[in-house]
């Protein structure tokens, strides 16, 4: 079929479906009969914007293969449709202002459908319908604020295979059933980046990022009434901020499940929320401590270990931990009180690291049994140190030492039986040296020696005891 120019569509024909295909429509209003059913428009150039208007009865409006060159992009106003949907269609922009598709108050519709297609602005303001987005690339802004439906049915938004580009993404309004991201930014050479994630929902059943990532991005949750967050294998902004302060019911504080894993999170807060079922963060990074100042934390919650865990040197950081720590406390979970008792430690330390002004006490107790919590790593200093002092005390009675010589076998024995004992009798060599020098002195340096030896080994058996001791309590 070839192009035609169509100047002007005014009410259409009360067929039962209207079909506009391989047109150049110069016209701006398209205003259907109330009784059409279907508004199917293929393979067109739209050149001042379309605006479809006055269609009443709940009809479908499908686009597809269509260029929109004008800034007024799409306009539906005043309609009740069933379905809107735009499939491999191109808003571009122009000198004059930026493209949008524009969802104007008064419609009652069920879903806007946006597939394979480049859009510079949606917005979406004032309407009852949820929203669709899948195999699309949005250049710069989404703002989806729809209204509450008459029946008191929820909404929903739902984004699969997106592309953000340098673009703000603002929710807001009624309350909605599930806002579902899947598989955002997943191509990270193109460097794709979402400045704001901002959503400001009445309430939300659902939020869930699976395979999503905001990975420059600002996640605005504050002071949202959420009942569910769930997150998997995604990245969660430089700061996710679920704050809640201005809300003071406790209704509205409440978060059923949280649950985050194999995930990425910046800055994040969670402080003020109470969390009823759960809290799963496993295999999740924070790349600065989580903070949960006057939050309600469940019993038998879930934190990845340490090594998940940026240590940093700022006081919020040993505060965050510190809080951590007395929830743990409370719940006596002594694995995770533990843990975090670790991390506020390793802040600390960093923290006298950047001022000058170290705790050899600390730092040693961290190095040997990282705070108490390994009981491990002492026994093996223990038995390292056993043949290290083995070797030291060869070196010392040696008369000559060179790589050249033959390995005195007999001297080695002595110098490790005399090791062991040190190290399983500390101080033991204060009484005799004999197993050493065949005599007994008082006043040789190797007793100086021991004495250090039956030192390390006291504190490293000491801390390992510590340690065990630790763990039993634990359960």
């Amino acid at each position: 079929m070839g192009s035609y120019i169509v100047k002007k569509i005014k009410k259409l024909d009360s067929h039962f479906n209207i079909t506009l295909d391989s047109l150049v429509l110069d016209t701006y209003e398209v205003v259907p009969d109330e009784n059409v059913k279907s508004i199917i428009i293929k393979n067109c150039t739209v050149r001042n914007g379309l605006k479809i208007k006055g269609a009443s009865r709940g009809a479908s409006l499908h686009i597809e293969d269509c260029k929109f060159e004008s800034y007024n992009g799409i306009t539906i106003e005043s309609s009740c449709f069933r379905a809107v949907y735009v499939k491999n269609s191109v808003l571009t922009e122009t000198p004059n202002e930026d493209i949008r598709l524009n969802m104007l108050s008064g419609i009652f519709s069920h879903t806007l459908r946006i597939e394979n297609s480049y859009i510079h602005n949606i917005f979406i303001h004032n309407i009852n319908i949820s929203l669709e987005i899948t195999d699309s690339s949005i250049e710069s802004k989404l703002h989806y604020f729809p209204n509450k439906c008459e029946n008191d049915e929820r909404s929903s938004v739902f984004i699969k295979n997106v592309t953000f580009e340098s673009s703000e993404v603002r929710f807001g309004g009624a309350e909605l059933e599930t806002i579902h991201f899947e598989n955002i930014n997943v191509d990270k050479e193109l460097g794709n980046r979402c400045n704001v994630l901002e959503i400001k929902q009445d309430l939300i059943l659902d939020l869930i990022f699976e395979n999503a990532h905001f990975i420059e991005t600002y996640i605005d949750l504050e002071n949202l009434t959420v009942r569910n967050i769930k997150a998997n294998n995604s990245t969660l902004g430089k700061m996710f901020n679920f704050f809640v302060g201005n809300i003071k019911e406790e209704q509205e504080r409440k978060v059923n499940v949280i649950s985050i894993n194999n995930c990425s999170l910046g800055k994040s807060y969670f402080h003020g929320r109470i969390i009823h079922n759960s809290i799963d963060f496993g295999k999740t990074t924070f790349f600065t401590p989580p903070v949960f100042y006057n939050s309600e934390i469940p019993q038998g919650s879930i934190f990845p270990d340490a090594s998940y865990f940026s240590a940093c040197e700022d006081d919020g950081s040993i505060a965050a931990f510190r809080a951590l720590r007395l929830h743990m406390e409370e719940q006596r979970n002594r694995e995770l009180e533990g843990e975090f008792f670790y991390l506020e430690q390793e802040s600390i330390l960093k923290k006298e690291s950047c001022s000058g002004k170290r705790n050899g006490f600390r730092y040693f107790y961290g190095i040997i049994s990282d705070y108490g919590n390994n009981a491990i790593k002492p026994l093996v200093i223990l038995i390292l140190s056993m043949f290290i002092f083995a070797l030291i005390y060869a070196i010392c009675m040696s008369q000559k030492v060179s790589v050249y010589l033959p390995i005195d076998s007999e001297l080695l024995a002595k110098s490790l039986y005399f090791s062991t004992k040190q190290m399983t009798l500390p101080f033991w060599s204060v009484r005799e040296l004999t197993p050493l020098m065949d005599k007994e002195v008082s006043t040789h340096p190797i007793m100086y020696v021991a004495i250090l030896q039956s030192i390390v080994s006291l504190t490293c058996i000491a801390l390992s005891a510590l340690a065990i001791r630790w763990r039993f309590k634990r359960g």
